[in-house]
């Protein structure tokens, strides 16, 4: 259920034409992150323990791959640092110069800028 709830925020966050109207602090947004991390760590774990697993656990695994799957979770970090330009705006920051001029629509925004 965590998985489905990440996706639907992440999704309308990363699907938008235009930065979503969610002003949340800072310390939240590293949290979100941060949690998403954690519990992709932790279900990795609990999946690869099949020996410690029942049978109806071990079939819902195979019957839901998708779930926490590598490729849709570094996708997703990825779109966040893609969508937000920080590395571009890394770059002009440690050359001396004004990152706001490389951000783009989504990366002045703050929502997408701390994420990224």
């Amino acid at each position: 259920e965590s998985y489905e709830n990440y996706c639907d925020l992440f999704n309308y966050i990363l699907d938008s034409d235009e930065p979503v109207p969610l002003e949340l602090p800072n310390k939240w947004l590293w949290d979100i992150v941060d949690e998403f991390i954690y519990q992709f760590e932790s279900f990795c774990h609990f999946r690869f323990k099949l020996a410690a697993r029942t049978d109806e656990e071990v079939l819902h695994l195979q019957g839901h791959p998708q779930i926490w799957n590598v490729h849709i979770v570094l996708n997703v970090l990825h779109s966040l640092i893609d969508k937000s330009n920080i590395n571009e705006q890394l770059e002009v920051y440690r050359a001396g110069n004004n990152p706001q001029d490389v951000a783009g629509e989504f990366g002045n925004h703050p929502l997408y800028k701390m994420l990224g």
